[in-house]
C-alpha cells in the first residue's frame, strides 16, 4: 500500500487477500509450503501466454479509482490475459501451484476475487455489458493444466466491487490521516542531540543517497551513534518524498533494541512514525513448539476472522509495536502473534527484523517482496558485515543421502510409486558418494536434480493425500529440504560451487554452495529506492562491496571517529601466538599472565575473547592455578548457577599458596565463563552482572578508582558477546582479545579459498584473513561504545604485526603501542594514572 498525498494506492490482489481473509491458519495442507507458486511460477505464466494465439493479450495493466470526500483510492495491477473472442471478453488470471491440481472443484475463492476485480475494470473501460472470468491453473513439475470460466455481468460485477472497496474504506482513511500528520512531524525534525564530530557528514551523504536513490556502503567507527545518524536522515528523506517505508535490518535482537531506542527518542522529539519489531516465530508462539493448524493451535483457529480487528486496534493505539506489545494484543484477541506480526507490518511507517525477512527467499515478507515487486521501501542494514555469512547459508541447499532413506522408510507401504523414486534418487547418492573419502568439488549434478524434480511432485501429491501421517513432521522437513534444494538448482549462477562431502556423523551430502550472494543480494536490494549498509567493521571496503552487492564503484565513506584516542589504551603483543601449531602450556599460561597483568592496572569489568571453547578452557585451568575461581555461567539461578563467580582476595588466595602474587589495584576478582548453547535468558543473564559489577552507589561516584572487585569474563570470539552489545563507561573497561579470529580449516572454508583464488581473488584472505580480523575489530569494540567510556584493548597475537594485519587496522588504531608481557603492566598502569591526572 503506497501513500501519495490525497492518494492511497493497492494492489488488486493486496486488496481482495486483505478483505476476503477468513477462518483458520493450517499448515497441513501441501506439506505447509504456500500453495501457490511464486517467483518460481513467472516462467510458466509466459509459456501459458505464448500458446494462447493472438487473440490473447498478456499482461494488461488495469487500474480503477474510487473517490473518497478527503481521498481516493487507487486499485490497480496487472491481468494475466485478456482474450478477445465472438466479440466479447475474457479475463484470463494463471496461477501456478505445487500439489494436485485435480482436485480442484472450483476456483479458490481470491484468485476468483482478483480476476472479478480485473473484469469489473475492464467492463468500465471498455463500457461492456458483460465479460468471461476464466482463473487457469497450472501444476509446477508436470506443467498440467485446468481451467474454471464463468460469465458475469457488469452489474452483479459493480455491485460485488462496491461491497469489497466498501470494507477497505475505514483503513485507507486510516492511512491518509496518518500519512498527513507523518508528513507534517517528518519536515519539522530536528536531530535530537548536539552532532558529534564527522556525525553531521555521515548524516548528510545518508540523506544524498536516498535522495539519488543509489546504495552507500558506511565504515562507522564505534561511538559515532550510527543508529541516529541513519536513522534522521532517512526519516527526513522519507518527508521529503523519497521513500514511503522504512525498513531497519539486523542480525542480533541486541541491536533490535538499539534501534527501538533511537526511534523513542525521535519520538520525544514530534515525531510521528509507527513502527513494529518483528520477532521470530519460535520466540513468539504461546506454544511450546509451533504447530499452525486448528487443532493443535486454539490460536490458529479462526485466526483469520479476527486479525484485522486486532490489527485496527494496536495501530489505533500505540506506536512503538514491540514484541510485549505483539504478544499482548494477540492474546487479548486469541490470535497467532507471529501472523499478527507480520500483518502488522502492513499499517506502520517503519519495519525493524532480521535480515531474513528481506533477503531469504523462504522467510522474506512476500507481501512486500514476492513476483519481483518494487516499492519506497529504504533498507537500512546494521552490522551489514554479518550479512555476508548469513547470505551464504540463506542461498545455500544440501541434499543428504540419509534423508532420503528416511523419506523412504515413512511412506513405505503407502505409495509404491513414491518409494521407487526416492530409491533412484538414493542410488544416484551412492554413487556419488562412492567416489568421495572427504569432500569432492563437483562440476554438475543435473541427472540428481532431475530425479529429485520428479521425485518432489509426487512427494506434493503424497503430502496432500495423508496429513494425518505418522511422524509426519520428519517428512516435512525433508520435504522443504527438497524444496530449498530445487529451488537453489533452478537460479544457481557463478557465484555457486558444487560439492558431495561425508561429514562428521557419518551422514552424506550433496551441497549447492552459494560463496558470492551478490547477485541474490541486488536483486533484493533493487526491490527498493535505496540501501544503507553500515558496520563499524566494514573493512576492507572492496571485499564487503564486492560480495554484498558487486557494485566495486559503489558509493562509500569512511566516518571519522569522535572518540578521543587518549581515552584508549591499544596495546598488541609481540611475544605470544595462539597459532594452532603453538599450542601449548606455555602459551597458555603466558595468556593468562597477561590476563593478570592487564586486570592489575585497575579494578573493574574486562573481556577475554578466546579463540575456541578449547582454548578458553585451557586459560581457564591456567588462571585457576593463578589463583582465580573459575565457573561456568548458566543464568538459571541458585548461587552457583548465578554467573556471578565466587569473590576472593587474590593477593592472599595465592600467597597461602605460595604462588607469585599478581594482584590487581583492588585485590578481589570475580570470574564468569560464556558456555556453548546459552539461551537468551541465560545471555541476558551473564550481560546484567557487568551492569551490576558497574554499579557505584552515591558514596562512591567520587572514588572510581578505589572499587574494590573486578569481574573478568571468558569468551569466544565470534559468539553471541562478541557483537552487538553496549556495556557503557563503568560496565567494561578493558577487552583482552587472543588470536586472529581465523576460522577453523575445514572442507567449507577450503572451498572458500579455492574458488577466490580461482577468481584471481587472495583466496586466503577472502576465506580467512579478512573474516578472523573482523571479528577481532567486533571484540575490541566492546570497550568503546560511548564519548565518555575509557578501556584498554590487548591483541594478543604476533601476528597482528605483520604488514597484512596492519594494514587491516582501522584508522582509529594509528596508534597502537607494541607491548611484551614484561612491561604490559606498567604500561597499563601509567595509562591510567594519566587518565586520573
Amino acid at each position: 500500500m503506497m501513500k501519495q498525498d490525497d492518494q492511497i494506492s493497492i494492489s488488486v490482489r493486496d486488496l481482495v487477500e486483505f478483505v476476503m481473509s477468513s477462518g483458520d491458519i493450517d499448515n497441513r495442507r501441501t506439506a505447509g509450503a504456500k500453495k501457490e507458486a511464486m517467483q518460481e511460477g513467472s516462467r510458466l505464466h509466459r509459456k501459458i501466454q505464448k500458446r494462447m494465439g493472438s487473440s490473447y493479450q498478456a499482461e494488461v495493466a488495469m487500474g480503477h479509482v474510487v473517490q473518497e470526500e478527503q481521498f481516493q483510492i487507487l486499485v490497480e495491477g496487472r491481468a494475466d490475459g485478456v482474450i478477445t473472442e465472438n466479440g466479447g471478453s475474457v479475463i484470463d488470471e494463471i496461477k501456478c501451484m505445487y500439489g494436485t491440481i485435480d482436485k480442484l472443484e472450483e476456483p479458490i475463492l481470491v484468485h476468483l476475487a482478483q480476476a472479478m476485480c480485473y473484469g469489473y475494470f475492464w467492463c468500465l473501460k471498455k463500457e461492456l455489458a458483460s465479460i468471461g472470468i476464466q482463473i487457469t491453473y497450472c501444476q509446477m513439475e508436470t506443467e498440467e493444466i485446468r481451467r474454471f470460466r464463468q460469465e458475469k455481468s457488469f452489474e452483479e460485477l459493480e455491485t460485488w466491487f462496491t461491497g469489497l472497496i466498501h470494507e477497505y474504506v475505514k483503513w485507507a482513511e486510516y492511512l491518509y490521516r496518518h500519512h498527513v500528520r507523518r508528513q507534517e512531524s517528518l519536515k519539522e525534525l530536528e536531530f535530537p542531540y548536539p552532532y558529534r564530530k564527522g556525525q553531521k557528514e555521515l548524516a548528510v551523504n545518508v540523506y544524498r543517497s536516498i535522495a539519488r536513490g543509489r546504495n552507500l556502503y558506511i565504515q562507522a567507527p564505534t561511538g559515532i551513534g550510527k543508529t541516529l545518524s541513519t536513522v534522521y536522515p532517512a526519516l527526513k528523506a522519507i518527508g521529503e518524498g523519497h521513500g514511503d517505508k522504512l525498513f531497519y535490518l539486523t542480525a542480533k535482537n541486541m541491536t533490535r533494541r538499539v534501534a527501538e531506542e533511537g526511534l523513542s527518542i525521535l519520538r520525544e522529539k514530534g515525531l510521528y512514525f509507527s513502527s513494529v519489531t518483528i520477532t521470530a516465530k519460535e520466540k513468539l508462539c504461546f506454544l511450546e513448539t509451533p504447530e499452525c493448524n486448528p487443532e493443535a493451535c486454539p490460536y490458529a483457529k479462526g485466526h483469520f476472522d479476527r486479525v484485522n480487528d486486532a490489527v485496527f486496534d494496536i495501530i489505533h493505539e500505540e506506536f512503538a509495536i514491540t514484541r510485549d506489545r505483539v504478544t499482548e494484543y494477540a492474546m487479548r484477541y486469541q490470535i497467532c502473534p507471529f501472523e499478527f506480526c507480520l500483518d502488522i507490518s502492513n499499517w506502520v511507517d517503519g519495519v525493524i527484523c532480521d535480515y531474513n525477512y528481506v533477503f531469504d527467499p523462504n522467510v522474506r515478507l512476500k507481501r512486500y517482496f514476492a513476483e519481483e515487486r518494487k516499492g519506497g521501501y529504504l533498507f537500512l542494514i546494521d552490522e551489514a558485515h554479518n550479512l555476508v555469512s548469513r547470505a551464504r547459508e540463506m542461498y545455500s541447499a544440501a541434499l543428504v543421502k540419509e534423508d532420503i532413506l528416511l523419506a523412504k522408510r515413512l511412506v513405505k507401504g503407502r505409495s509404491r510409486k513414491l518409494e521407487k523414486l526416492l530409491e533412484s534418487c538414493n542410488k544416484s547418492m551412492l554413487e556419488l558418494k562412492r567416489e568421495c573419502e572427504n569432500y569432492v568439488i563437483l562440476e554438475d549434478v543435473n541427472h540428481l536434480a532431475v530425479q529429485v524434480m520428479g521425485m518432489s511432485a509426487e512427494l506434493d501429491v503424497f503430502m496432500e493425500d495423508h496429513p494425518e501421517l505418522e511422524n509426519r513432521d520428519l517428512l516435512l522437513d525433508f520435504y522443504f529440504q527438497v524444496r530449498d534444494f530445487l529451488n537453489v538448482f533452478e537460479w544457481m549462477d557463478d557465484g555457486y560451487e558444487i560439492y558431495s562431502q561425508m561429514l562428521p556423523d557419518g551422514t552424506f551430502q550433496v551441497r549447492l554452495f552459494c560463496i558470492n550472494p551478490s547477485g541474490r543480494l541486488r536483486a533484493c536490494m533493487d526491490q527498493g529506492l535505496s540501501t544503507i549498509l553500515f558496520s563499524a567493521t566494514m573493512l576492507p571496503m572492496p571485499y564487503y562491496k564486492e560480495l554484498l552487492s558487486g557494485e566495486p564503484e559503489g558509493f562509500a565513506v569512511y566516518a571519522e571517529s569522535p572518540f578521543q584516542q587518549e581515552k584508549r589504551l591499544l596495546l598488541v603483543a609481540e611475544d605470544v601466538s595462539s597459532r594452532y601449531s603453538r599450542r601449548n602450556l606455555r602459551e597458555y599460561q603466558k595468556a593468562a599472565a597477561y590476563v593478570q597483568e592487564i586486570v592489575k592496572g585497575k579494578a573493574g569489568n574486562y573481556m577475554v575473547f578466546c579463540p575456541s571453547y578449547q582454548y578458553l578452557g585451557e586459560l581457564a585451568e591456567c588462571l585457576e592455578e593463578a589463583g582465580f575461581d573459575t565457573e561456568s555461567h548458566r543464568g538459571s539461578g541458585g548461587e552457583s548457577d548465578s554467573g556471578t563467580g565466587a569473590e576472593f582476595d587474590w593477593g592472599a588466595d595465592m600467597e597461602a599458596e605460595g604462588k607469585p602474587c599478581a594482584s590487581p589495584g583492588a585485590g578481589r576478582v570475580r570470574m564468569i565463563v560464556q558456555e556453548s548453547r546459552m539461551n537468551e535468558e541465560q545471555r541476558e543473564a551473564f550481560l546484567e552482572q557487568f551492569t551490576k559489577a558497574g554499579e557505584q552507589g552515591p558514596e562512591d561516584a567520587s572514588r572510581a578508582d578505589e572499587r574494590q572487585t573486578s569481574l573478568v569474563a571468558l569468551c569466544v570470539m565470534g559468539g553471541v558477546f562478541g557483537e552487538g552489545i553496549d556495556l557503557k563507561e563503568e560496565s567494561l573497561i578493558g577487552v583482552i582479545v587472543i588470536g586472529t579470529g581465523l576460522p577453523m580449516v575445514c572442507p567449507e572454508q577450503d572451498i572458500l579459498k579455492g574458488y577466490f583464488e580461482r577468481h584471481e581473488k587472495p583466496g586466503f584472505a577472502y576465506a580467512y584473513q579478512y573474516p578472523g580480523m573482523n571479528k577481532v575489530m567486533q571484540a575490541a569494540g566492546r570497550v568503546i561504545r560511548t564519548m565518555k567510556d575509557e578501556g584498554v584493548i590487548a591483541l594478543l597475537d604476533d601476528r597482528f604485526l605483520q604488514p597484512d594485519y596492519r594494514a587491516l587496522f582501522p584508522r582509529e588504531w594509528s596508534d597502537y603501542q607494541v607491548t611484551r608481557l614484561n612491561r604490559v603492566g606498567k604500561q597499563v598502569k601509567l595509562f591510567w594514572q594519566e587518565r586520573r591526572s
